[in-house]
């Protein structure tokens, strides 16, 4: 776990104050002294997001588990499960996906971190003595960052590219050549991940084989953003709309259980009430003239995603995305993916939640649920 952070428990009257991964527990009424050893915070989820998003003064619940336990001082046996509502001193943005959900970075379990090309940019920002209300809450949470036990890894910076487009050898080894400089620079007592000319081959060698599917998902989002996601369709027409859009992704060679469809579907099953959260919506920002960079845009992020995602499956302490983007966090948490390794290919399963789909009635809910169970088999 991170630390040190500190943030105030509404529920139980409490401070509670992460060094390491023991957290120290203070009850103000009784002046109880409970030290949580072997902590771990339970991930949040959407409904925590949601609420802090609308609200930074929102109260969420909070789930504390551990081991180690002592009592004023005293060795108790045992585990222990702290439950409370918390409200914290900071946004807790940005947001460190982990498998269940996401936590703030200062109390992330994991040490070992995927940097994309957004968060460099704000860390860049800083480093430069640029000042704004965003950049002072990034500056209090990545201050956590500088540690030695901390691992950073640019790699999502490969695969996004600064051209718009699907990034050549030279653009990635030049992007993280320099990335690993900027962030050396930045955390000087963390590690970044080394690369040698063996790495570069074999990342370009893996963002060059998504190329065909790429350049297929950007003609499909730049086809079906304008004519069907820019505006909310009323409720009659949802269903003929939906066989519309299915049938143009078949017809570029899509799996309607890819991720990208599943952002699509979100989209077109959203609330015309601007407060329900449409995540698809948010992630895809569809427009009357969606253009290529649009959808590279949003491409970058589901490939930001889909990295995290098979990391789980492949390591025994997998590293973990830190993303600034609320969308790509509400997506995480309502498809709760997880990675793993089947012979010599790479697959992820999903847990969808329905909040995926905001306004979705039940005879749209058993259809959208049959074509996703057809396909998934596939």
């Amino acid at each position: 776990m991170g630390g040190p952070a500190s943030i105030m428990s509404a529920g139980a009257e409490m401070e509670i104050v992460v060094q390491g991964d023991t957290i120290p527990v203070i009850e103000q009424d009784t002046s109880q002294n409970l030290d949580i050893g072997q902590a771990t915070i339970e991930p949040f989820g959407l409904s925590a997001l949601l609420d802090i998003q609308s609200d930074t003064n929102a109260a969420v619940p909070l789930v504390i588990r551990g081991k180690a336990l002592q009592e004023n001082g005293r060795v108790v046996e045992g585990s222990a499960v702290l439950r409370a509502t918390t409200q914290f001193n900071y946004l807790p943005k940005p947001h460190v996906l982990v498998p269940g959900g996401w936590v703030p970075l200062a109390l992330s379990p994991v040490h070992n971190f995927l940097i994309d090309r957004n968060i460099l940019s704000l860390l860049e920002q800083l480093h430069a003595g640029r000042s704004n209300a965003r950049l002072e809450r990034i500056e209090w949470w990545c201050q956590h960052l500088d540690r030695p036990s901390v691992l950073l890894n640019p790699l999502p910076i490969a695969w996004e590219g600064d051209k718009g487009q699907i990034p050549s050898f030279s653009d990635i080894r030049h992007a993280l050549d320099n990335a690993r400089a900027t962030l050396a620079g930045i955390f000087p007592k963390a590690r970044t991940v080394p690369f040698d000319q063996n790495t570069y081959e074999a990342i370009n060698t893996e963002i060059q084989a998504t190329r065909v599917r790429q350049e297929k998902e950007s003609e499909f989002l730049q086809e079906v953003c304008p004519k069907y996601l820019a505006n909310t369709v009323a409720r009659g027409q949802r269903r003929s709309i939906f066989d519309e859009i299915l049938a143009l992704a078949i017809d570029k060679d899509l799996q309607p259980f890819s991720i990208v469809m599943l952002c699509v579907f979100s989209s077109h099953y959203r609330s015309s009430e601007k407060a329900k959260y449409s995540i698809g919506h948010a992630l895809l920002k569809p427009k009357q003239n969606y253009s290529e960079m649009m959808a590279h845009n949003a491409l970058s992020d589901l490939r930001h995603f889909e990295v995290a995602a098979l990391a789980t499956g492949l390591f025994i302490d997998p590293p973990a995305l830190i993303t600034d983007d609320t969308a790509l966090t509400a997506l995480w948490s309502t498809l709760r993916p997880h990675g793993y390794v089947q012979g010599s290919s790479l697959g992820m399963q999903l847990d969808i939640d329905p909040a995926l789909f905001v306004d979705l009635d039940s005879r749209d809910a058993e259809n959208l649920a049959l074509i996703l169970q057809k396909y998934s088999r596939q």
